[in-house]
């Protein structure tokens, strides 16, 4: 599913929610397009490190569109971390969100 692009969820949601999406349709183009930015923040890293530090994964957390006017919180998970993974978290201000329509 990692890979799956916006054509490959479409088709899924249609089959297990309806044609008639609904508000699934733009929480998936707007999952499918913060997941682009964080591809791009990666990408653009330095290559010789061989993978992204937590201090720069916050940094993309915090950036528009990953955190946006509906985000409520942000967290960094590692499954190899003992505890059940869970490395950072952080909760949004209420401004951020206060004008989010649920």
């Amino acid at each position: 599913m990692e890979a799956w692009t916006p054509e490959h969820w479409r088709k899924f949601l249609e089959k297990e929610v309806g044609p008639e999406l609904g508000g699934a349709k733009d929480v998936m183009e707007d999952s499918m397009e913060r997941k682009a930015c964080v591809l791009k923040m990666y990408e653009a890293r330095n290559k010789a490190e061989e993978k992204a530090t937590v201090e720069e994964v916050k940094e993309w957390l915090r950036k528009y569109p990953i955190r946006n006017e509906c985000t409520h919180y942000s967290c960094i998970m590692d499954p190899s971390e003992p505890g059940g993974g869970l490395v950072w978290v952080e909760t949004c201000e209420a401004e951020y969100f206060a004008h989010c329509i649920l």
